[in-house]
């Protein structure tokens, strides 16, 4: 197939410049995870609270639930907030009080 003969309108697709950070996408993100963290602490709590959910069944999904949340902020610490140059003092920062803090926490990312 000759692609030079391909109308120029017959595919489109928008890209974004690589290096500039996904906005929409960001926002998305942390609207959708604020509202599952928020969720998963209250059944955390829940869970802890009231003798109905005390077997083992309800610890196992409690730890699942902590381990859920711990990966979420670890993303964001170790992946998506470098992509703004906002953030890149925090960042510092954090590497500054606690070295090595981000080299771990990209480790944890890609550990499997």
């Amino acid at each position: 197939m000759n692609f030079s003969q391909l109308s120029p309108n017959l595919l489109s697709i928008s890209m974004e410049n690589p290096t500039d950070p996904p906005i929409k996408l960001t926002i998305f993100q942390v609207i959708y995870g604020l509202v599952s963290i928020i969720l998963m602490l209250v059944f955390i709590f829940l869970f802890s609270c009231s003798k109905e959910y005390s077997s083992r069944f309800y610890t196992v999904v409690r730890l699942d639930m902590i381990v859920n949340i711990l990966c979420y902020l670890n993303t964001w610490l170790a992946i998506r907030l470098e992509r703004f140059p906002s953030f890149i003092p925090l960042l510092k920062g954090l590497e500054a009080r606690i070295p090595n803090s981000l080299t771990i926490t990209k480790f944890l990312t890609t550990a499997a």
